[in-house]
């Protein structure tokens, strides 16, 4: 059985719990506490020299790190990953996309929404904007993204509900 080397607040090991749930793929999970100093101890550095989560580790001993090449690799050959090159493409499109643009937004936002954690949190303006447009993913997306029209889903892209905000 494969083994997820995971920190259940990491935003990237959520992905790839996602995916493996989605997949009804069994495995097995071991936390690492990295604030706890964990991803420093040697055993893991061994897995992953940065020392972050997620780390997928396989069956035969093989170790993969980096959410989004681990998304990728459970991806093949189910419907999560189109056959032809040009739709993997746009697939890996979105996958650096979103870790470039929106990661790091929307992991602010969850952090905001933490009420022990809100008192403490300093918001700039950008971060101000995600935060207001929470309710609506799609405009938050959007403000990420400074308007640039990348499709998300059917009938939703990046830049479809910026116009409310800048209209």
């Amino acid at each position: 059985m494969i083994t997820l080397y995971d920190y259940l607040p990491s935003q990237n090991a959520y992905k790839v719990r996602l995916l493996l749930n989605h997949l009804e793929r069994p495995y097995v999970t071991k936390i690492v506490q990295i604030f706890a100093g964990e991803g420093r101890d040697l055993s893991f550095l061994l897995k992953n020299p940065t020392g972050a989560v997620p780390v997928l580790e396989l069956e035969d001993g093989q170790v993969l790190a980096e959410s989004n090449a681990i998304l990728f690799y459970l991806a093949q050959g189910t419907a999560y990953l189109p056959s032809d090159a040009w739709s993997q493409a746009q697939v890996m499109r979105w996958m650096f996309f979103e870790e470039d643009f929106i990661q790091n937004g929307l992991a602010s936002l969850r952090r905001s929404s933490r009420p022990a954690l809100a008192p403490t949190l300093r918001l700039t303006p950008r971060h101000r904007r995600r935060w207001v447009s929470r309710q609506d993913n799609c405009a938050a997306i959007s403000i990420s993204a400074g308007g640039w029209d990348y499709p998300i889903s059917a009938g939703c892209s990046l830049a479809q509900p910026l116009e409310a905000f800048v209209g």
